[in-house]
């Protein structure tokens, strides 16, 4: 652990190594003195649809993949409505936020962060190995950048 911003020992999980890097189980509330240069974020997406019983969704539990909300999105919402209320303590400045997407659905998502109170800026869209846009990659700005 350590570092400039709490380190390890703000309720992160120290990968081994001591490279600084690790996990959080905790909420966005910056509790512990840690704030976040770099979130990775693969929120549930799908909508719901009819599933065939042989489709792989059906071995994965419904939390994992259903977003919420007619689109599938609301987990989007979610996400950028309590980090718009906690970023100031939850993340540093120009922390690199990065969502995986569904592919038709990552216009949406990024309107999504760009009308929410959350002041960032897209840097870029990354596409899979079939080249389908399937990762929103956001920077966090306090300030206005």
């Amino acid at each position: 652990g350590g570092g400039d911003e709490g380190g390890g020992d703000g309720g992160g999980v120290d990968g081994g190594g001591g490279d600084g890097v690790g996990g959080v189980g905790a909420g966005w509330d910056g509790a512990g003195g840690w704030r976040c240069h770099v979130v990775l974020c693969n929120p549930p997406y799908l909508r719901r649809v009819a599933v065939h019983p042989n489709d792989h969704r059906t071995h994965e539990p419904d939390a994992a993949l259903y977003g919420g909300g007619e689109d599938g999105l609301d987990a989007y919402r979610e996400i950028a409505r309590s980090l718009s209320h906690c970023a100031p303590l939850a993340l540093a400045p120009d922390a690199v936020l990065a969502f995986e997407c569904r592919a038709r659905s990552i216009e949406k998502v990024s309107r999504i962060f760009r009308d929410s109170p959350l002041p960032c800026e897209e840097l870029e869209r990354v596409r899979d190995g079939r080249g389908v846009e399937r990762c929103l990659v956001l920077r966090y700005q306090p300030g206005g950048g």
